[in-house]
């Protein structure tokens, strides 16, 4: 239990610019991060948009900011309707600190404004969480041109990496930014490893879903992840249509997406007559995600933008099943030519990478085994806990020394 210097738990107030909870990336890791406060001891009261699924988790209280009308979806990334909510989200924040006893604030993402004004106003300590680099996200998602916005960015990124207290990031790229950006500033790194289920799913599970898929015992390759354009899924489609000229048996199955991006898929798929063998299924529960990795034959991650790590490349290395990923920084820090199958980004080099795999069982194998040994390693969930325990050992004793 970690307290403070009157004996009671700890109390932060996170804030937290999302749709709490939706499967998708920062959630997901907002979400782990509640647990693991939550199970060293401390209380969490969360601010967060007035969309998304409650989780009931000991130890945290949700709290919701105003839902303006005609707002009921959050687009991932950069967008008119975050600035929108944010807006009434800052409002709720302010009155949520001018009321609430608190020992320190927890921000992610342009939250981090609120926690820059809470340090200066009310010397309350903050803890930003650096899930990417603000001002790159206009690039990542191609949302504006404009240099003056991403020069404001900048300017928000500085002013909070040289007024936290304490900088959580979750991959080596953002701790380089961190310590160019704030020099002297040492990040905490904390990679979203965290899983509710390390145990692999049962046989019958894994072939249910090739039943529902009706793959049968065909060779599978599995995407699992959003359908965001700069995930680079136009690519994978070509690559699949490449394969099928050397093995027609293979089918390829993509999790994720909204109703609108898989219908877009479904068009590249139409167009290249692979109807029959790329299967589209919507976004899926987290729970069933291990299921259709149980199901596959190896795994493959497509990136052509962005720098940080997808999660799902930590449960792709847990898995022990193959992996096939393009040669790019939000893989290549984690992943190697030792643990995966690394390729160019050109839809026949993708190819290329997942017939090797296909073909040469043996090294498929011997890369799989060497990423499940790397991730029992260093992305545990013992590992995982004990870097957050690290952390809130830090953030106390700075609550201490702030009285």
């Amino acid at each position: 239990m970690e307290t403070v210097k009157d004996g009671r738990a700890l109390r932060v107030l996170m804030i937290a610019p999302e749709p709490f909870f939706q499967p998708r990336g920062t959630p997901f890791s907002e979400y782990y991060r509640i647990k693991a406060l939550t199970s060293l001891g401390a209380r969490v009261d969360l601010l967060a948009y007035p969309i998304g699924e409650n989780r009931d988790i000991p130890g945290l209280r949700i709290t919701r900011s105003f839902r303006p009308p005609g707002v009921k979806t959050v687009p991932v990334g950069p967008s008119l309707t975050k600035v929108y909510l944010d807006v009434f989200l800052f409002f709720k924040a302010l009155w949520m600190l001018f009321w609430g006893d608190y020992d320190f604030i927890h921000t992610h993402e342009e939250g981090c404004l609120i926690g820059v004004l809470a340090r200066k106003i009310r010397r309350l300590p903050h803890l930003y969480d650096m899930h990417s680099s603000l001002p790159e996200q206009f690039s990542n998602f191609e949302y504006t041109k404009s240099r003056f916005i991403v020069k404001v960015f900048g300017w928000l990124e500085r002013l909070t990496l040289n007024n936290a207290d304490i900088v959580i990031t979750i991959c080596p790229h953002l701790s380089e930014v961190v310590e160019t950006v704030a020099p002297g500033k040492r990040p905490f790194l904390v990679e979203n490893t965290y899983t509710d289920r390390e145990q692999a799913p049962r046989a019958a599970e894994a072939a249910e879903i090739r039943e529902t898929l009706g793959i049968g015992n065909a060779p599978m390759v599995l995407y699992a992840g959003t359908f965001e354009a700069y995930q680079g899924l136009d690519i994978l489609v070509d690559a699949a249509a490449r394969v099928r000229e050397k093995r027609p048996e293979v089918h390829f199955v993509l999790v994720g997406g909204n109703p609108a991006q898989v219908a877009e898929v479904w068009e590249w798929v139409e167009a290249r007559g692979l109807q029959d063998r790329v299967h589209l299924t919507g976004n899926q529960p987290p729970e069933e995600i291990p299921r259709y990795i149980a199901a596959c034959t190896l795994l493959v991650s497509v990136r052509k933008q962005g720098v940080n790590t997808p999660l799902k490349i930590y449960s792709y290395m847990k898995s022990g099943k193959p992996i096939v990923a393009t040669r790019h920084l939000t893989h290549t820090q984690v992943l190697s030519d030792e643990t995966a199958f690394l390729t160019g980004l050109a839809p026949e080099e993708l190819a290329a990478g997942i017939l090797e795999a296909l073909d040469n069982p043996a090294s498929a194998a011997r890369r799989a085994a060497k990423a499940k040994e790397v991730a029992e390693a260093r992305y545990s969930n013992a590992a995982y806990m004990e870097k957050m325990r690290r952390v809130v050992a830090a953030m106390k004793k700075i609550v201490k020394e702030r009285g």
